[in-house]
């Protein structure tokens, strides 16, 4: 919202919750791992476990720590990132400021989970690197070794 407002003098509430909702919009991926493409994987049958036993302090903490070791995302990676740029620039030009505000914000979250991978693994996560669909195998225990790891 910002850069619009600078670069043109449009501001309005509206477009405010359009780059809102697509700040949040990449999570809606984890959302669509756990339910589709994701579902028969480990790391979501033990974020089902702690649903269907009410665990929900153990389930945010498994997330929380576990959520770096899920590399499966499909659209987290750089080239959704670059076709993001390209989107955004193509929208600003043709001054369809809610299409930019939307893929800019998407973009910039990307960005961020990026940041985070080097504060939090001290790397970038290699899953960016990879084009759809992950081939690397996570070891199972790895989740069984996290699950211990909390405190109950």
């Amino acid at each position: 919202m910002w850069v619009v407002q600078e670069l043109t003098g449009i501001y309005s509430v509206p477009l405010l919750f359009v780059s809102l909702f697509g700040s949040v919009f990449p999570d809606f991926e984890h959302l669509l791992f756990f339910l589709t493409y994701g579902k028969k994987d480990a790391y979501t049958t033990w974020i089902k476990s702690y649903v269907k036993h009410g665990d929900w302090r153990v389930l945010i903490r498994f997330i929380e720590k576990g959520h770096k070791y899920n590399t499966k995302l499909r659209f987290h990676n750089i080239y959704t990132i670059f076709f993001l740029i390209l989107a955004s620039i193509g929208l600003f030009k043709l001054q369809v400021f809610s299409g930019f505000m939307f893929t800019g914000s998407m973009m910039i979250h990307y960005l961020f989970d990026i940041l985070d991978d080097l504060a939090s693994l001290g790397k970038v996560n290699k899953n960016w690197y990879r084009l759809g669909k992950s081939t690397k195998k996570i070891n199972p225990a790895i989740w069984k070794d996290l699950d211990k790891a909390i405190k109950r």
